[in-house]
């Protein structure tokens, strides 16, 4: 049978504490995380019974576009960074970079010649370990590829460009994971993939939504034919394709940042370190300006954006009032019942 969310949480939480060879199943986790983690990459080789049975799929964006599209997540869309601004945030962090280390910020080529624990060191000092929001940081890609490569074979790794794979089909991407994997995969596999709209990048998206929009209009006739008032609820409809989550398109800066000057200024600064990942996996994983270019908006779509913005930000604001005031009543209640539980109890004592 298929396993859905809570079993695949509670398959998870048993592995740590299972013994060698009790279960017969791949583990499949995904972070962008550990990458830049090097204690975890060591953690990671160290506790493999046999490390060279681990794969690892790493997909990379283009690094301009990346940062910008984090910063536009936690800036724009979740408000956990309060800089607004790109270019200021990107130069903050560019700031904390070359305070962390000065040579190897003027000097990025000698990354390739540190040893492994001083690549760690680097990569867990200067990457703060992979966590969220080190924008300039995590797009990097080559010193946190470099360090894994220490620990790891060259034949481990499926690297992948972003702009690439969104241009594969879900057949495609599902075959192509099976084989790097060496997980089972056949062609009743593959078109059920399809079927139910799974790993489909956007060229499959209108396929899924055509499928949703015939299945609802189905359902909504079969309901009109047994009199009820309206479909039921299960029933979707998808007149336009579903987007993964994205936060990049909000800004209506997004040229100016991409384009202008600090777009170039980004394109210089990462550099030497897609010249260092192409030498590392041996593939020309560049990138060009076309990968992280964006149309300039008129006057009036400027106007719309920065009004959309604004909107955006005070129904965030309102939805977090509402819920500091729902944690704050439920606070409330707890506290009075366990006032009357010790009031009660000290009555009975």
């Amino acid at each position: 049978g298929r396993l859905n969310l809570t079993d695949a949480y509670c398959v998870k939480s048993i592995t740590p504490w299972a013994t060698a060879q009790e279960l017969n199943l791949s583990i499949v986790d995904f972070t962008p995380n550990y990458l830049c983690d090097a204690e975890a990459m060591r953690r990671i080789h160290s506790s493999a019974l046999d490390p060279q049975r681990l794969r690892f799929i790493v997909v990379m964006r283009d690094p301009v576009m990346r940062a910008f599209s984090e910063w536009s997540m936690f800036a724009l869309g979740w408000y956990w960074d309060p800089v607004g601004n790109f270019t200021q945030a990107m130069q903050a962090r560019l700031h904390l970079l070359r305070e962390c280390n000065r040579t190897l910020f003027d000097k990025p080529r000698m990354i390739e010649k540190l040893p492994t624990p001083e690549l760690g060191d680097y990569v867990q000092k200067c990457f703060l370990q992979g966590k969220a929001m080190m924008y300039p940081q995590l797009s990097m890609y080559a010193p946190c590829v470099l360090h894994a490569l220490r620990y790891f074979d060259r034949e481990q790794f499926l690297f992948l460009r972003y702009e690439d794979l969104m241009r594969m089909d879900a057949a495609s991407i599902v075959r192509l994971v099976g084989h790097f994997t060496g997980l089972h995969v056949d062609d009743r596999l593959v078109a059920t993939a399809v079927e139910e709209g799974k790993c489909s990048p956007y060229a499959d998206l209108k396929a899924s939504a055509a499928k949703a929009n015939a299945a609802a209009a189905k359902a909504k006739m079969a309901a009109n034919a047994r009199g009820d008032a309206r479909p039921p609820r299960a029933i979707k409809t998808a007149e336009q394709p579903p987007r993964p989550m994205s936060f990049s398109s909000r800004s209506p800066d997004a040229a100016q940042y991409l384009v202008g000057p600090t777009g170039e200024a980004l394109e210089r600064f990462f550099d030497p370190f897609n010249a260092m990942l192409a030498d590392a996996i041996g593939a020309e994983f560049r990138w060009r300006r076309k990968d992280h270019w964006v149309r300039e908006l008129n006057a009036t779509q400027m106007a719309e954006g920065r009004k959309n913005l604004a909107e955006a930000k005070v129904k965030h604001d309102a939805a977090r009032e509402r819920r500091f005031a729902r944690l704050t009543e439920m606070t409330k209640k707890s506290q009075e019942w366990a006032g009357k539980k010790k009031a009660r109890a000290r009555r009975l004592a």
